[in-house]
């Protein structure tokens, strides 16, 4: 940000929980095409994902999506 000429820069660290079933949904494709590549067993995602339902049953599943937010002011010309 100082390096394009901002001043004033700001940054906010910022950490959002999602549910269970957002996780599921959000890593399938991911997930799937990592297996059709060779990268990772079906077996290994298969065990991943009831490792996760394991979790939620549990009351213990907890996926936190992080951000960084970074602002600063346009010095006048």
């Amino acid at each position: 940000m100082r390096a394009a000429g901002l001043k004033d820069i700001s940054v906010e660290f910022m950490a959002v929980p999602s549910p269970y079933e957002f996780c599921i949904q959000s890593t399938r494709g991911t997930l799937h095409a990592a297996v059709e590549a060779g990268r990772v067993s079906a077996h290994e995602v298969e065990e991943w994902y009831r490792g996760l339902e394991e979790l939620e049953a549990a009351g213990d599943f907890l996926q936190l999506w992080s951000f960084v937010i970074v602002g600063g002011t346009v010095p006048a010309k």
